[in-house]
């Protein structure tokens, strides 16, 4: 008896593999045309244009890719041309096109995505054998690679929505800052904000809402299986509000939907995790699947300062999928207890094993607030800020309950944000600005450049500047910060001229006038919207 064999995926459904496909590759053109929409709406019709001109790229590349393959594997066939049209096809490149373009932001130059394209489906899917052979995901190991080879940032005239000084998207800034553990990376955004898409992020990431729209209906159509997505979002979704409530964060849910909604949890969740070629066959192994993948994402994110997980999660179960279905071997109906309760106590070593990383991570310790600020910043703030009048009058640090301005200082500096200082009866007693400047540190005044930040305290009574102090930056703070202090604490910005009264002077330590003067104007921007204010 002859018998008739393929490769993965094994599917127990009615539709074909090519129907599934189509399926699939409906949900995430309808994903690709909310990137576009987004993408004209908030950048303008070039780079709108630019997220349509990224995904024919992708496509002519995968689609050039398995062509190439196919005349070196068949050169001697004589339906060569039927061949090459069969397996662009039907070697499904076209999808890892897709989830790969949508996994860069519309930024992105054309030959990272002819880098990425080619590194997808040559070496993550052909090498291995073509599709239903490949291991990896081929689209999450492309993301991997072009994220370690090359610098992804926006560029200059890309601005709303993302950080002015580094171009990072909101994901990225919270990467770079080891946010993932602190509710404050959110600032200025909403619950709604995160699940509608309204930050940018990579082209396909941030439709949160859109995304598990489409994973329910493609769910009900049988086209992916909803154990992985539900499982890995529901693993994250309780880990994060455990770690929320236990480390006090003001608000618990809004940390739910940071987890959740913020980057690709959700986009790696519906249309990545749930592969049929590499993750398990089994209900079993999807259910360890979503729970694993999880809690590397959340271990990735809160313990390191890499990227923020998702696809290197996706990567690393990969290569454990197949041996997650035999783990229990038999029949689907057999050894139901024993299944639950591997598959229930794998969720629950997640949960606690994420939960007593981000304890550890965060030394031990409640990260509740402190006058209204949440605590890892207000530790921050007293840290940078060595003001001595604070502890000689019981003084606080609170928020500033102010007008805060939300346009950059005039002539050099960039407020980041504004604290009030209060008594013990919570009068303001000063307010004290947080000033991001530039200025030369070359000893001949040329022009090299350091970044510093520094907090300056103006008194709200008496018209001076209380301290100054140098925070973190390329300058050398402790050594010349305290020279700053001694010179303008206690002077009266008020009644005098800031820039012919007052010289900040090197104090006995040469080469460093430039560094001094860069630094007074600083201060001299502080004083000037410490007036603006009315304070």
């Amino acid at each position: 008896m002859a018998y008739k064999t393929n490769s993965a995926p094994y599917l127990r459904t009615k539709k074909s593999t090519l129907q599934i496909m189509i399926e699939l590759g409906i949900a995430l053109a309808i994903v690709w045309l909310a990137a576009v929409v987004t993408s004209f709406i908030k950048l303008g019709a070039g780079y709108g244009l630019k997220s349509i001109l990224l995904m024919v790229v992708a496509l002519a590349v995968t689609a050039g890719c398995d062509a190439i393959n196919t005349v070196l594997t068949n050169k001697k066939d004589k339906t060569l041309l039927k061949k090459i049209g069969y397996d662009v096809i039907h070697n499904y490149s076209w999808i890892t096109a897709i989830i790969f373009t949508l996994c860069c932001p519309v930024w992105t130059s054309y030959y990272v995505i002819v880098v990425g394209s080619i590194f997808s489906t040559v070496i993550a899917k052909l090498v291995f054998g073509g599709f239903g052979k490949n291991i990896f995901n081929p689209a999450a190991m492309g993301r991997i690679l072009v994220q370690l080879c090359f610098d992804m940032s926006a560029p200059k005239d890309v601005t709303a929505g993302l950080d002015a000084t580094t171009g990072a998207t909101l994901t990225g800034v919270v990467n770079s800052s080891q946010q993932w553990l602190g509710s404050f990376a959110l600032e200025g955004y909403s619950m709604m904000d995160i699940l509608l898409g309204n930050y940018f992020g990579t082209m396909g990431e941030t439709f949160t809402i859109l995304i598990i729209i489409l994973g329910v209906v493609l769910s009900i159509r049988g086209v992916i299986n909803w154990r992985a997505p539900a499982f890995y979002l529901g693993t994250i979704a309780v880990t994060s509000l455990l770690i929320g409530l236990i480390l006090g964060f003001e608000n618990p849910l809004l940390y739910v939907v940071f987890h959740v909604g913020l980057g690709g949890a959700a986009f790696g969740a519906v249309f990545m995790l749930t592969d049929p070629v590499t993750t398990p066959t089994s209900p079993f192994g999807n259910c360890l699947v979503g729970t694993i993948a999880a809690l590397l994402t959340m271990l990735i994110r809160i313990c390191t300062n890499g990227a923020e997980g998702v696809v290197y999660s996706i990567a690393i179960v990969n290569m454990i999928s197949p041996s997650l279905d035999s783990l229990i071997t038999g029949k689907t109906g057999d050894k139901q207890l024993r299944k639950s309760l591997v598959t229930f106590g794998t969720s629950a070593a997640t949960i606690a094993a994420v939960v007593c990383a981000a304890w550890f991570t965060n030394g031990g310790k409640e990260v509740n607030t402190i006058n209204g600020i949440g605590r890892q910043e207000y530790d921050e703030l007293v840290a940078t800020t060595n003001y001595g009048f604070m502890e000689e009058n019981n003084y606080e640090f609170a928020l500033y309950e102010g007008n805060t301005p939300s346009t950059a200082l005039p002539t050099v500096g960039n407020l980041q944000s504004i604290y009030s200082i209060v008594d013990e009866n919570g009068n303001q007693v000063a307010v004290v600005y947080s000033v991001a400047g530039e200025f030369s540190i070359d000893m001949a005044g040329h022009s090299s450049h350091s970044k510093t930040t520094l907090l300056v305290a103006i008194s709200t009574e008496s018209d001076k500047v209380l301290g100054i102090s140098i925070g973190k930056g390329g300058f050398a703070g402790a050594a010349y910060g305290s020279k700053v202090n001694e010179q303008l604490s206690g002077y009266d910005y008020a009644n005098s001229d800031f820039t012919t009264d007052t010289t900040i002077t090197a104090a006995g330590n040469t080469g460093v006038t430039y560094s001094m003067n860069g630094i007074q104007e600083i201060v001299k921007s502080a004083c000037e919207l410490h007036v603006s204010l009315g304070n």
